[in-house]
């Protein structure tokens, strides 16, 4: 049984009993119906009253499977680790360069949800929230990272000059500004790939080998 907050991943619920099928099936409805809200709205305005009048629950049943509107941050961020974790997967054995480029269009196309709620999320990140883990250098995503840059140096595709935890960080604090920063009409409609580009450019490599 999955505690309170936790998704189970889509490809799981199939494997579940009845039971346990229907109550991922009811926390899926209740965080889709928030995303949409705070896509739409922010998070600060939307109420949970309104979460679960979308999702067609009970304000009962929403304390049920999460603990608060907080706990949709990291939610959000679990179903972010899990899409990256299956692109990767699924993508084989490829070169470093190509496994950024793949977390990139995952953190790129998320990246108009985590506007509506960037500063919440600065706010869990600083309170040492676990559920989103995106500071620890060795585990969550910015772990994920570190594997795959000191992988490329090791592998002779990107240069040993740089620490592969100060890149890792470095790339992850400007995804999590960007959707922020896209706010202003000056801004890129889509840097991401820019920032990717600078990042392979400083260790060495060439962003056509994506």
């Amino acid at each position: 049984m999955l505690e309170i907050n936790k998704l189970a991943p889509l490809n799981e619920l199939e494997n579940m009993s009845r039971r346990e099928r229907k109550k991922q099936e009811t926390r899926w409805r209740i965080y889709r119906a928030a995303m949409q809200l705070f896509t739409r709205q922010g998070f600060d305005e939307v109420k949970i009253e309104a979460i679960c009048e979308r999702a067609d629950v009970s304000n009962a049943s929403f304390f049920h499977h999460f603990s608060g509107k907080a706990a949709l941050i990291g939610a959000y961020w679990d179903e972010l680790k899990e899409k990256i974790r299956a692109a990767l997967e699924d993508a084989g054995n490829v070169s470093s360069t190509e496994k950024l480029a793949i977390i990139n269009a995952e953190v790129a196309r998320s990246a108009k949800d985590t506007a509506a709620f960037t500063p919440q999320l600065f706010n869990a990140i600083a309170s040492g929230d676990k559920t989103i883990d995106m500071e620890h250098i060795d585990t969550g995503i910015t772990g994920t990272l570190t594997g795959i840059i000191r992988e490329g140096q090791e592998a002779g595709e990107f240069n040993k000059s740089w620490h592969p935890e100060v890149v890792a960080v470095n790339l992850a604090a400007s995804w999590i500004l960007l959707p922020l920063a896209m706010r202003s009409a000056d801004f890129p409609a889509e840097p991401h790939q820019e920032i990717l580009n600078m990042t392979l450019a400083g260790l060495g490599a060439d962003p056509a080998r994506r």
